[in-house]
């Protein structure tokens, strides 16, 4: 399992005069580790222009018809997540132990 932080999304070259299907690639980006307010100075300089670089962990091509379905997938996942996030913040208001089956 990779942790992901980027992800960019590209329809692929026309074939025909029709895109070839949704090219999406899931990439992290580590910020450098800061350690003083000297580091921080030196660091902000020299990103300056050349950025971060994003590391792939994931390239993947699919159809219209399947990219809409992932949509749907994290649509439902998402849901669920802010489901759970909200029955735990009210049982953390209610004084009630956190339980891990959430």
């Amino acid at each position: 399992m990779h942790h992901v932080n980027q992800v960019m999304g590209q329809i692929g070259p026309a074939n025909s005069g029709v895109p070839d299907g949704i090219y999406l690639t899931f990439a992290s980006v580590f910020p450098p580790p800061i350690t003083s307010a000297e580091d921080q100075a030196r660091l902000v300089e020299d990103l300056k222009g050349a950025g971060l670089q994003a590391v792939p962990a994931g390239r993947f091509h699919m159809s219209r018809e399947l990219a809409q379905e992932a949509i749907n997938v994290l649509r439902f996942s998402i849901a669920q997540y802010d489901a759970s996030i909200q029955q735990a913040l009210q049982q953390k208001a209610a004084g009630e132990e956190l339980r891990d089956d959430l």
